[in-house]
């Protein structure tokens, strides 16, 4: 999850490259969305994002039993 386009399309090509499937989200909400759609083995978060940052983001997920273990 990153607000900068840039960034979050040089880490997918970067982890595409290694054979990832990467599924990117530009928002806080938007990323919790697709957590809640989609099981992921791994979370990269901004910390710095507007309306829901990534610490929120982080917080969420550790509440979440389903989400809890998902580093």
């Amino acid at each position: 999850m990153d607000d900068d386009e840039n960034i979050l399309n040089l880490e997918r090509t970067i982890l595409e490259q290694k054979g990832f499937d990467v599924t990117t989200a530009t928002g806080g909400a938007e990323a919790l969305q697709l957590l809640a759609e989609h099981p992921f083995d791994l979370v990269l978060l901004d910390v710095m994002m507007p309306e829901v940052d990534g610490f929120t983001v982080c917080r969420k997920i550790k509440e979440d039993p389903r989400l809890k273990d998902i580093p």
